[in-house]
């Protein structure tokens, strides 16, 4: 039989997964960012929100 193939484990799975609402405009800047970063959606929202908690959890 063949070894298994596909995607390797992760070392951080990401089991949970959210949603919000955006504007057309707040979207489009988002799309824009991602496309000159090279950049997924979730990658950089989820940087985004690491980035808040950092900012706001050393008060």
């Amino acid at each position: 039989m063949s070894p298994r193939t596909g995607r390797p484990k992760s070392e951080s799975p990401k089991q949970h997964q959210i949603s919000t609402r955006m504007d057309d405009k707040e979207l489009a800047r988002l799309d824009e960012y991602c496309k000159r970063e090279n950049k997924q959606r979730a990658n950089t929202v989820r940087e985004a929100v690491l980035e808040f908690l950092e900012r706001h959890e050393k008060k």
